[in-house]
């Protein structure tokens, strides 16, 4: 019974959840059209500052954008806002004013991952995160950038490793929009599936460090 109502309330939750980025991707999207050729150039930005403010969401961008633009150039924005430019802005606040600016941008809460990946950072494991995706995206990149990582094979691994994932998440993205809102369902379930993994990975690779 308890775990009936646990589930309950979850599936409510995710749905007043879904209603607000959708109101507030209307908005978005009205906003947009009236920008004309300037609003992909809105969208994208409004994608990389999701991925810099990280308690910040960019779905309502990106809902926007396959309303009006469809799937190929939301991808493109998409891609260069959530795996350029937020990355590269990512790293360098990180990598020249360290924790303390990283925090407030950050929040806290993502802080804690963030350290949690610095410990272990390096090719292979930016590799491995990068591949997997998921919802620790923008804290990884905060991390690397307090390492000592070379940013060219930082940018490297970040500007093409992610593409599978991010093709499929915005498959999902377009078919909760078109077709059936229990796809945006499976797009919870892989942004946490993929965190977990992330996080499982991680601390595996700190138990074989302090072993």
């Amino acid at each position: 019974m308890i775990a009936y109502l646990i589930l309950g309330v979850v599936v409510l939750s995710l749905l007043a959840h879904l209603v607000s980025l959708l109101t507030g991707s209307l908005e978005v999207r009205q906003f947009t059209y009236e920008l004309g050729i300037l609003g992909p150039i809105f969208l994208m930005l409004g994608v990389a500052f999701g991925g810099i403010f990280v308690p910040m969401t960019s779905l309502p961008f990106l809902l926007a954008g396959l309303a009006l633009y469809g799937f190929w150039p939301t991808f493109i924005i998409f891609y260069i806002g959530n795996t350029i430019l937020a990355p590269i802005v990512d790293f360098w606040i990180a990598r020249k004013y360290g924790r303390t600016v990283v925090a407030k941008l950050a929040g806290k809460r993502a802080l804690q991952e963030i350290d949690k990946i610095a410990e272990v950072s390096g090719v292979k494991v930016l590799i491995v995160l990068r591949t997997l995706g998921g919802l620790l995206f923008d804290s990884i990149s905060y991390a690397v950038g307090l390492t000592s990582m070379d940013f060219r094979t930082y940018i490297l691994v970040t500007a093409t490793l992610p593409i599978p994932a991010m093709l499929g998440s915005l498959y999902l993205i377009q078919q909760g929009l078109t077709n059936n809102p229990l796809f945006f369902g499976l797009l919870v379930f892989w942004g946490y599936g993929a965190a977990v993994l992330v996080s499982v990975f991680i601390m595996r690779e700190r138990n074989k460090k302090s072993v």
